[in-house]
This record gives C-alpha cells, sequence and structure tokens, in this order.
C-alpha cells in the first residue's frame, strides 16, 4: 500500500527546493554555525544492520558531502571554538565565502565505517572533521545498540533501551548481562559497524583535516554517574587522546546518548574541556562558541533522510 504521508512529505520537500526557499532562510543565517552529528558510513554494495538510524549509506553521504559544498563552508571544529584557529593550518588554502553559513563535520562513536569509507569521501574533497571516540570501546567491538536491535525492523525495544541507559547507566558489560538475563540473542555487527583498533585510529589521526575528541571513557550515560565516576570518564578519555594525539586533539566532549544535565554539564567544564555538544538543536553563533554552556547544540543526521530533505534541514528551513 502506498504510504501516503511520506510521499506528501517529499512532495513538498521537492516543492520547496525548486522554489529555492532553502537559499533565501540561509542568506540569514550568513553569520551562525551548524555542527553536523553523524555515527557510521556504510559501505556501497553492503547492507544496513544494527540500530539502523546510525548507519547512513556510502552514497547518500557522498551526495550530502556535495550538497554542503554548494551551500556552506565546511570548518574545522578549532575554527569555530578557537579563537586563535591553531587548526587552520591543516588547511592553509581554505578560504571562507562570510556570505555562507559554516558547517562543521562531527562523528561519534569510532566505527569503522566512519573512519574508513566515511574519511574516504571527506578527503575526496578535502573537508575537515573532527571523530569524537570513548577510548574504552576501541577495539573491533559491536555497540550494544547494535547488537541487540531488532533484526527486522533495526529497532531497540523502548523498554531495554530505558533500562540500559538508567539502571545499567549505559555501560556495555551490564546491558550485555541485562540481554542475557532476559534470553536476548546478540548479534556480531560486520567488519564496518565495528570500532575501529588504536592502530587503525592512529593511521585515521594522521589524515589532514582530521581532529579528535572525547565521547567519554566507556560510553556511559554520564549524567547517570555519581561525581567519582563522571571525573573518572572525563580524565580518562581526555588523557588517553590528548597523550596519543596532541596535535589533532581538540578538547571538546560530546555526550554520549546526547544525555547530560546540569551537574555533569558543570563537571566537564572543569576537567579541561572547552565546552560539551549535544546530539539535538540546531544553528547557534560564535558567541555562544566563546562562552560554553557544555551543552551546545548539533543536528543530527539519521540515515533515513533524503537529499533534499536534508538540504532543507541543513539551511534551517525545517527541523524534523
Amino acid at each position: 500500500m502506498l504510504k501516503v504521508r511520506p510521499t506528501a512529505k517529499a512532495l513538498v520537500e521537492f516543492a520547496l527546493v525548486t522554489a529555492r526557499i532553502d537559499r533565501v532562510r540561509r542568506a540569514l543565517l550568513s553569520r551562525r554555525v551548524l555542527v553536523l552529528a553523524y555515527h557510521n558510513i556504510v559501505p556501497d554494495g553492503e547492507q544496513s544492520m544494527g540500530d539502523r538510524s546510525l548507519h547512513l549509506p556510502q552514497r547518500q553521504f557522498a551526495e550530502q558531502l556535495d550538497v554542503l559544498l554548494q551551500t556552506h563552508d565546511v570548518v574545522p571544529l578549532a575554527s569555530v571554538f578557537d579563537a586563535a584557529g591553531a587548526k587552520r593550518r591543516r588547511f592553509p588554502r581554505l578560504t571562507l565565502r562570510r556570505e555562507r553559513p559554516r558547517a562543521v563535520m562531527t562523528f561519534d562513536d569510532g566505527y569503522r565505517g566512519a573512519l574508513t569509507v566515511g574519511l574516504k569521501e571527506l578527503s575526496a574533497r578535502r573537508l575537515p572533521a573532527t571523530f569524537f571516540i570513548a577510548p574504552g570501546i576501541l577495539g573491533d567491538r559491536t555497540m550494544w545498540w547494535d547488537a541487540f536491535a531488532n533484526v527486522t525492523s533495526g529497532e531497540l525495544d523502548s523498554e531495554f533501551r530505558a533500562t540500559a541507559l538508567a539502571a545499567c547507566r549505559g555501560s556495555s558489560t551490564e546491558i550485555a548481562a541485562l540481554a542475557l538475563r532476559r534470553g536476548q540473542t546478540m548479534v556480531t555487527a560486520p567488519s564496518w559497524a565495528r570500532t575501529v583498533t588504536e592502530a587503525e585510529l592512529a593511521q585515521v589521526v594522521a589524515t589532514p583535516g582530521v581532529t579528535v575528541g572525547s565521547h567519554s571513557w566507556s560510553h556511559a550515560n554520564l549524567a547517570a554517574l555519581g561525581e567519582a565516576a563522571l571525573d573518572e570518564e572525563l580524565t580518562q578519555s581526555f588523557d588517553w587522546l590528548k597523550s596519543r594525539f596532541s596535535s589533532a586533539f581538540v578538547p571538546w566532549l560530546a555526550w554520549p546518548y546526547g544525555l547530560q544535565n546540569a551537574a555533569a554539564a558543570a563537571r566537564a567544564l572543569t576537567q579541561r574541556y572547552r565546552g560539551a555538544l549535544r546530539v539535538t538543536g540546531g544553528y547557534f553563533t560564535g558567541k555562544q562558541a566563546v562562552r560554553p554552556d557544555g551543552a551546545l547544540p548539533r543536528m543530527n543526521v539519521p540515515a533515513e533522510m533524503t537529499r533534499n530533505a536534508f538540504r532543507l534541514r541543513v539551511s534551517g528551513v525545517r527541523r524534523g
């Protein structure tokens, strides 16, 4: 049966893009910044798996990059948040046209697909990106949300996810034990949907334009931790990344699961972080970046977003 609502939505998106409404909207956002949040990129010819909203097909990702090249100045994260612009030396020939809004590419979790085929598409266009890494989950591992997602729908049971994030505090070990008690079967992800190794990450960081930030140590739910455990998650990740990749390290945190609270934000800002990024929201001004509140916005890019929907979203025309 024809799905009327998605079809109608696609027609509206097509009409808005054809009418160039997005161009008018972008002109009003020329002095603003949009940070994009991605997770994984699925190589051409592979079938998505796990939590499918996180796994964007390579061809679709390439189309989105081409849209951004037409509509935005894609800049390094440090050039937005670091007044000195210390990382700009990686792109000495990059010139910005101020009449266009700026966009920053970020990736969470350390998926191999993102750091291989995703990076390939970025490098082909000479675009910078920041990868937010949780060192404790590196090492060719399957993420729990992929391991326990419904193999047919690609979705997690909502009650299981809520328990995993609250009672288990986002701990992979505790969540695996919870799933075992419930008799849930764990699926092992293909190579592109598992985390990279430390050696692979080192090769990626050597690529011009690549920077790394913290995604906590173990990808815990930081909003559910006590002060001591929270400090350990923040400092251990910060020290590990800085000691290995000092020239490419940016002192910013991406909240795991997009979950944070005022207490966790305050602790992050006392642990040498400039600030933190959530996984919801849209544009902000440069002044907000100078005075971070621990929860600056990012626009999440789900795998099901169409090309026209993406163009409208990054132009500030539509939020959903």
